[in-house]
């Protein structure tokens, strides 16, 4: 997620959250940082939060990872995160807007991918008993040949 200030003042960390996302049930929170502030993720409720200081014209950028869980194999997963500020410049974070996908027109969409079947992977032992079994089929049908 890259939070913008647009304004002409900076937008303080004031009391609140300045960014809330609660992520889907099909994935599972694993981490968050952000290039400046505090990203927190709280593992049991799945949320990540974010507090601090965006400069005027400023940037931040929270980066969140999860683990796409396999209840969500074939489906699409949507998340939206909300962004709370100081709309009026009192001190107080009484505005809220939701974030938007920039690959999709309009404001306020939530962001969605869609997941293919996931195909599990097999561990180094049994991949290698699935080599051998396959060398030992190729030996008996190279020596039927011969």
């Amino acid at each position: 997620m890259v939070l913008t200030n647009n304004g002409d003042g900076a937008q303080d960390d004031n009391t609140g959250d300045e960014f809330v996302d609660v992520l889907p049930p099909t994935l599972a929170l694993a981490s968050a940082n952000a290039t400046s502030g505090a990203a927190v993720a709280t593992i049991g409720t799945n949320t990540v939060t974010w507090n601090g200081t965006i400069a005027p014209a400023g940037t931040v950028t929270i980066t969140i990872t999860a683990t796409i869980l396999p209840a969500a194999a074939g489906t699409s997963v949507s998340n939206q995160g909300t962004i709370n500020f100081d709309g009026d410049a009192n001190g107080a974070n009484e505005t809220a807007a939701q974030t938007d996908d920039p690959a999709v027109g309009g404001a306020g969409n939530a962001t969605t991918i869609v997941v293919a079947a996931i195909i599990p992977a097999l561990s180094p032992f049994v991949l290698m008993l699935l080599c051998a079994l396959l060398a030992a089929v190729a030996v008996m049908k190279f020596t039927r040949l011969s």
